[in-house]
């Protein structure tokens, strides 16, 4: 076949174990940190956490969600200062975080992207590659 039907029309095939085949999941979480410009007093973020995962020839796995969730709730409505001792409270480092937490289930996770809800134009991704 010369890739045009017969009305003229160009056909398309799609080989699907060309295709990449990925899983985007997102949840939020609300947590308070010190910042010292600010003196003493906590203030606090509600952060939005996308987590992608490469599939494999069997597809992708559906656990990513609740795992993200399950991760997530460790920080929620806690104190990133007692939370994160000794580690960044910037968002790349709070990505960091998540990702090292969610590899240990999810070895194909390839990118944890982050934004609070203050500052929805700025995204922050902690990628990673799978060689």
């Amino acid at each position: 076949m010369d890739g045009s039907a017969s009305n003229g029309r160009p056909v398309f095939f799609f080989a699907l174990e060309a295709c990449v085949r990925q899983i985007t999941v997102t949840a939020t979480f609300a947590s308070t940190h010190r910042d010292p410009s600010e003196g003493p007093h906590l203030h606090g973020h509600t952060y939005s956490v996308s987590a992608t995962e490469l599939g494999n020839d069997a597809g992708v796995k559906y656990e990513l969600l609740p795992d993200l969730r399950a991760v997530l709730s460790e920080l929620h409505l806690h104190s990133l200062d007692d939370m994160l001792i000794g580690g960044s409270q910037t968002l790349d480092g709070i990505g960091a975080w998540i990702m090292e937490r969610l590899l240990s289930r999810h070895p194909r996770l390839v990118r944890v992207d982050m934004h609070t809800a203050d500052q929805p134009d700025v995204l922050i991704s902690v990628l990673r590659e799978i060689r």
